[in-house]
């Protein structure tokens, strides 16, 4: 019967074609105005229009059908990989993390006593709840401190000093001396900075130990009758690891080629990789007079490391940037300087101000933090990001065409940072991910380590292994620290 009905229409229209042909444009008018003719004509074409419509749709149904199937295809590839990731990570055989990173923290902070929990906010926001444990008080009689000051802010200084401990509870035996650094009040008659540094001694001690953070080794406290609180963390000899970028950049050895096989392609669409000599087990120089992009890979997985840390903790860190991170000798770094001053409304700090040069805190500031005051592990991933631009660019400043007062227009008009000369593009792929709007939507710190091991694993077998390695000896040395507090 349907077909029988095509055929129908199908006669119509091959007539009314023909008749359009052979007739005058008048004998063909004519024609067409007698009614019956003309309500056949009309129903035909009404009725084949919605045909083709019903085709359209059917065509447009399977397309969404297959995109659903493929996308829910790819999700589930995406979970098993990502399973696949997190088995190996909790492999004791490939890498036992729960031994070598996490050491227990030095205080309990989930509660204050079993009758009071605390909710299972950031530290940084329940300070208050927190005591300092009296086994970490420092004889001050065993500290020396130096009038060389290693950096000041504005509550604060932080000078070089020396931490002595006998090797043996014999009197004849000699005292072995640690560098330390010292963090003290630029005025201890000042309750306010007296009361910041107690604060961050209690941060740091609850923060515990990790080979990616800057470590607590003691403190002088009032409850010793001292007249003012000391804060002893470990010495971190090479600065900040901005400074060392900017330092370094004319040694720079860039280790990011073009493909050879695609050397008859333009630049523009021929793929980047890394050229490492993976012939050599140590591919990362521990030496200071050398910088690669090894290097660069290396650090921005350490901070990685380190911000997952803090994150399982919780701990914000509100304040992310290179001149934040500190600089060991053996290549290894520290992320320091928790923010306090954010939590104490310290003037000044905060400012946004007019120039270009000046960097403030405002350029490494998710939208959120800028708009709300909401800082989140998620706003640290977004300052981590901009971090990554700081990394691959040797040290440039972010937005660095953008006035201070106008950088949050800029970021809310939806302007990202460019890709970094030095900057792999699987990278700076990811690195857009942190600068998501929707802070949802942006990666936790765990998934960040896992894209470098990822990355790692496929580019530079040996450079992940060493990285690694390093870091499980700096994690045995910071575990002996303890025994510089230890009575003799």
């Amino acid at each position: 019967m349907c077909l029988k009905m095509r055929y129908e229409r199908i006669k119509y229209i091959l007539l009314f074609s023909l008749m359009h042909l052979v007739y005058s444009n008048s004998t063909f008018e004519s024609f067409t105005e007698n009614p019956h003719i003309s309500s056949q004509i009309s129903n035909v074409l009404y009725m084949d229009q919605m045909f083709i419509i019903y085709i359209l749709i059917c065509i447009l149904l399977i397309l969404i059908s297959v995109i659903v199937y493929l996308s829910k295809r790819y999700s589930q590839q995406m979970m098993q990989s990502s399973d696949n990731i997190t088995n190996r990570r909790s492999n004791p055989e490939v890498r036992n993390k729960s031994n070598i990173y996490d050491l227990p923290p030095l205080l309990d902070v989930t509660s204050v006593n079993e009758e009071t929990p605390i909710v299972k906010r950031p530290i940084n926001e329940r300070i208050e709840n927190l005591e300092f444990d009296p086994r970490f008080e420092i004889d001050q009689a065993k500290l020396e401190i130096s009038e060389d000051k290693l950096g000041s802010g504005f509550f604060g200084e932080v000078c070089y000093g020396l931490l002595s401990m006998r090797t043996s509870n014999t009197e004849t035996d000699t005292l072995q001396k640690l560098s330390v650094a010292v963090k003290q009040s630029n005025d201890p008659t000042q309750e306010n900075q007296e009361k910041m540094i107690e604060d961050e001694t209690k941060l740091m001690c609850a923060i515990g130990r990790n080979p990616n953070i800057l470590a607590i080794i003691g403190a002088v406290t009032a409850n010793s009758g001292s007249a003012r609180n000391l804060l002893i963390v470990e010495f971190v000899e090479c600065g900040d690891l901005l400074k060392f970028l900017e330092e370094k950049k004319s040694i720079f050895k860039d280790e990011l080629v073009y493909e050879k096989n695609g050397y008859l392609l333009p630049k523009s669409i021929r793929r980047k990789t890394y050229m490492f000599n993976e012939n050599e087990d140590d591919v990362i120089e521990e030496s200071l007079d050398s910088l690669c992009t090894s290097d660069l890979l290396s650090f921005s997985y350490q901070i990685a490391e380190g911000m997952e840390y803090l994150a399982s903790i919780p701990c914000v860190h509100r304040d992310l940037a290179l001149r934040n991170v500190l600089l060991n000798k053996n290549k290894t770094i520290r992320i320091a300087d928790f923010g306090l001053a954010r939590k104490y409304q310290v003037d000044g700090y905060y400012r946004i101000t007019k120039g270009v040069g000046t960097p403030m805190p405002a350029r490494w500031m998710a939208p959120e933090v800028m708009r709300e005051g909401k800082c989140t592990e998620k706003s640290d991933v977004w300052s981590y990001g901009v971090s990554l631009y700081e990394m691959f660019s040797l040290g440039e400043l972010p937005y660095s065409n953008v006035s201070n007062s106008d950088v949050f227009e800029h970021v809310v008009q939806g302007n990202q940072l460019p890709m970094p000369q030095y900057c792999h593009p699987k990278m700076y792929d990811r690195m857009k991910q942190f600068w998501n709007f929707d802070a949802t939507f942006r990666p936790s710190f765990s998934k960040c380590v896992e894209f470098f091991e990822e990355h790692l694993s496929v580019s530079a077998t040996n450079l992940l292994e060493q990285i690694q390695k390093t870091l499980k000896s700096e994690a045995e040395r910071q575990s002996k620290l303890e025994d510089w507090i230890r009575r003799d």
